[in-house]
């Protein structure tokens, strides 16, 4: 269910043996029959809140929890073994220790190396993190936050992954990597850049999507594409990120869509903006 940031914190749910059984066994939020007002904004942090920690690491994810975000983005790769990572680059030059490409390594070469602080990059230091594996997110994650899952590659490993794993309805995956009906997940409808009507607001499948993410500022009539989500009872889904458009000003204008989810780099400074601007804020929290 989906409760004030304001109010307290129910209990959380126990990790289960299996992680079949654990996501099984937490409850999740009715996105969908939350009415679509200005105060219905969820929080999506890019790559995990790395400010804090490191780029899709574990405890990224944990500072995503701390601050109360709602859904936090990874991405994820195979390497030469089959294991599923959270690694947004084809190598690991910039976030590791390591160099080679992931899909060169096997998952024991991968484990022996460790996250780069922030960002990475030749100057970031060196953390005491490693990389984690999709499942040991999905542990993670569990029950206390929504993932949403940016597959790199093929997305036929990590859709067979997730058709395993028993209730998946606190998954994000956007139709953009590939869109698979026997997933149970929340999907995101990701607009094609040609279709500057975006009149399509229904998944291959005729359901209603999550989410619906386009090139918003791209499109001849933003306003009067946002007008049609809102008519069809979506949500509105931008993407902001590191820069000039990561900004209240930016901010403001999705939330005045009404029911949106903002795709940030800076979750905290967004989470601060909304609890000022005394809009309220959408939690995940199991039922």
């Amino acid at each position: 269910m989906l409760r004030s940031r304001h109010a307290p914190r129910p209990m959380r749910c126990r990790a289960a043996p299996a992680l079949a059984a654990t996501l099984a066994a937490c409850q999740t939020p009715d996105f969908e029959r939350q009415p679509s007002s200005p105060e219905n904004v969820l929080v999506v942090a890019h790559r995990t809140c790395w400010r804090q920690a490191a780029e899709n690491s574990l405890e990224g994810l944990e500072a995503c929890i701390r601050q109360g975000v709602d859904i936090a983005e990874v991405d994820v790769r195979r390497t030469r073994d089959g294991v599923l990572v959270l690694m947004h680059d084809p190598t690991v030059d910039r976030t590791t220790n390591g160099s080679g490409r992931v899909s060169w390594l096997t998952y024991a070469q991968l484990s022996g190396l460790r996250l780069k602080a922030g960002r990475g990059g030749a100057e970031a230091p060196m953390t005491s993190y490693r990389i984690p594996t999709l499942e040991e997110a999905l542990r993670r994650a569990d029950g206390r936050i929504m993932l949403e899952i940016d597959i790199k590659g093929s997305s036929q490993p990590v859709h067979a992954f997730l058709r395993k794993q028993g209730r998946t309805d606190s998954i994000v995956l956007g139709t953009d990597t590939g869109f698979d009906p026997r997933l149970k997940v929340r999907w995101r409808l990701s607009v094609e850049p040609r279709d500057n009507s975006v009149r399509r607001l229904r998944l291959p499948d005729g359901a209603r999507p999550f989410a619906v993410s386009a090139h918003w500022n791209r499109l001849p009539d933003p306003d009067g594409a946002f007008a049609r989500v809102r008519a069809e009872g979506g949500r509105i889904w931008s993407v902001t990120l590191t820069g000039k458009r990561d900004t209240p000003a930016t901010w403001e204008r999705y939330i005045r869509t009404g029911n949106c989810a903002i795709h940030t780099d800076r979750p905290d400074r967004l989470i601060q903006y909304l609890r000022e601007r005394k809009a309220r804020q959408s939690e995940f929290t199991p039922s």
